[in-house]
């Protein structure tokens, strides 16, 4: 069982990961993981500079500096960027360290994947056919908002709703904002 189940769902699992993750994204997933850490070596410092358009030597030196700072709290190197943004932040500690800070908040900002992207397209196509062409943006805008977030859209109190349109001058438009 062990061997013609799970030895071969473990496999297709592996097949899955190095088929949906190139070996680039792998390695900046990497740098920035040794980064918060602050244990990077020099094939990881290139990778960051490279990939977020920074000076080698300076985020090199930057993250030596670190590595001898006293007051780094210890909880910090836990693998959270947005921990460090907020210390370095902190007594105006982004202007000593700006390649690290510019380094953690791109890192944060990146998407790995497309998924997000690809999914809103495709829910595009779904919702702007040729019969409603014609539509104004700010409608479209709602539309996609409803239908990529379909939980929130779920979630809306109807009476609510209603008695705001009843409150509304009938002259006046009828329209709620999305």
């Amino acid at each position: 069982m062990k061997l013609t189940v799970y030895n071969t769902a473990l496999n297709q699992m592996i097949n899955g990961i190095s088929i949906r993750f190139n070996q680039e994204t792998i390695n900046m997933i990497k740098s920035i993981a040794n980064l918060t850490i602050l244990q990077t070596n020099y094939v990881n410092v290139c990778t960051l500079a490279s990939l977020f358009n920074l000076d080698t030597l300076t985020l090199e030196t930057e993250i030596r500096l670190l590595q001898n700072y006293d007051s780094v709290p210890k909880n910090i190197l836990k693998n959270k960027c947005d921990e460090w943004i907020k210390w370095l932040s902190s007594c105006d500690r982004q202007n000593i360290f700006n390649s690290i800070t510019k380094a953690f908040k791109l890192s944060i900002t990146m998407r790995v994947t497309s998924c997000s992207c690809e999914r809103t397209f495709s829910k595009l196509n779904l919702v702007k056919t040729k019969l409603r062409s014609t539509m104004s943006q700010e409608r479209l805008d709602g539309l996609l908002n409803m239908f990529i977030e379909q939980e929130q859209a779920y979630n809306v109190d109807y009476e609510e709703v209603i008695d705001i349109f009843k409150t509304l001058d009938p002259t006046s438009k009828r329209r709620m904002e999305l």
